[in-house]
């Protein structure tokens, strides 16, 4: 059921990323999109598979393999399967694990530029596959936010890395497929959660912040896909229905701001956008419901987020400033 239902979304997606490439979509991409993120159902759950004590001693024994191969230099030796089996850790909810231990050793491996190109794709080309990208996206709630997640933080950091070091991580056809498949994910994602309980950081839409700031600043990625998941990011904060208090609107607030100050073309955009919202707002708060409550003051935040931003382009400013009253 979950491939059917990805392979409806992505179809759609596709559709809507061809129509503003033509610019058919671009100044009613909101509520198109918008359209679309209403219709979504959620899946009756499934159990989110974990590995058994004894394969996680196994695992974090990896993890201690890896951190030997980084003190000696020799990460590049090791084999596709070696990494492979670190990525799968990445679905584990024990926080010692999945932070502390897989997450840690590969964002250092990454920082340290320990890698070969080779394994940089490698590691790329697993974090896009669907089962990784997608697990459990369209059910309740559930663990399968810790993969996904980190997913797209790893993703991230990938990026930046290839961008600092000049190396082309990905041709033409992979950055496609990257753009397909984010948008695919902000519109089916819809867990929210920072902190968990006994399980540690979530944060999916602070990771996200992270990657999409890289995909702003590549010159491989148009403008058009720059608005496209834009929108769709600010669609997906509109109707999300749980309390953003960990860090997730000031995350997406600076992605939004670092957007317009590239080019006038993202300034003029996002200021009609803002024009577009402000009604709806309005409109918002004449319901009387827990749900249409936290939507208003998650976007409100999000509002006052922006505003507060120290470089935040005056057009911006000033339109926002005249409401200010109206976001606190």
């Amino acid at each position: 059921m979950m491939v059917n239902q990805i392979d409806e979304i992505k179809a759609q997606v596709i559709d809507l990323r061809e129509r503003i490439h033509t610019g058919e979509l671009f100044d009613s991409l909101g509520p198109v999109s918008g359209k679309m993120l209403d219709d979504l159902e959620f899946n009756v759950s499934t159990p989110v598979t974990q590995i058994s004590g004894k394969d996680e001693l196994l695992l974090l024994a990896r993890v201690d393999q890896f951190n030997q191969h980084l003190a000696e230099q020799t990460v590049n030796e090791l084999t596709e399967n070696d990494i492979k089996v670190l990525l799968a850790g990445l679905k584990q909810t024990n926080p010692q694990i999945r932070d502390q231990g897989v997450f840690m050793a590969l964002m250092q491996g990454i920082q340290q530029d320990a890698f070969s190109l080779v394994q940089e794709q490698m590691m790329v080309r697993e974090l896009l596959k669907d089962e990784v990208l997608f697990s459990h996206i369209n059910e309740p709630e559930n663990d399968g936010i810790f993969q996904r997640s980190f997913a797209i933080f790893l993703l991230a950091l990938l990026i930046y890395s290839g961008r600092r070091k000049h190396i082309k991580l990905m041709n033409h056809d992979q950055w496609n497929e990257l753009i397909e498949k984010i948008g695919i994910y902000i519109v089916l994602e819809r867990d929210t959660r920072g902190y968990v309980a006994d399980k540690g950081w979530a944060h999916a839409f602070t990771h996200l912040g992270n990657l999409l700031d890289e995909i702003n600043v590549n010159a491989q990625v148009d403008r058009a896909d720059k608005i496209f998941l834009e929108t769709l990011l600010v669609e997906r904060v509109k109707r999300v229905k749980t309390p953003l208090v960990m860090g997730e609107v000031e995350r997406i607030a600076r992605y939004i701001v670092n957007l317009a100050k590239i080019n006038d073309l993202y300034l003029q955009y996002i200021l009609r956008q803002l024009k577009q919202w402000r009604p709806e707002l309005m409109r918002q708060m004449q319901a009387e419901n827990y749900d249409s409550w936290t939507q208003h003051y998650n976007q409100t935040h999000l509002l006052a987020a922006i505003l507060l931003q120290k470089d935040l382009p005056p057009l911006l400013y000033e339109y926002l400033d005249e409401g200010r009253a109206f976001l606190i």
